[in-house]
């Protein structure tokens, strides 16, 4: 088991990249500012199942 403190740091650090990416997004005209959240919440999950998918090799 990971040490408490680096998991809340990396999963809290995949959090805000997907919203800060969702942000960019909304300033690029590419989503309303209404489903800026809906995306965000998109993208993390999308991220914890590609970090959590077990290696191919």
């Amino acid at each position: 088991m990971k040490e408490p403190a680096k998991f809340i740091r990396f999963h809290g650090g995949l959090l805000l990249f997907a919203l800060a990416t969702s942000l960019l997004f909304m300033l690029t005209g590419m989503i309303e500012k209404r489903d800026v959240i809906a995306v965000a919440i998109v993208a993390f999950v999308s991220l914890e199942i590609m970090v959590f998918m077990p290696s191919r090799e």
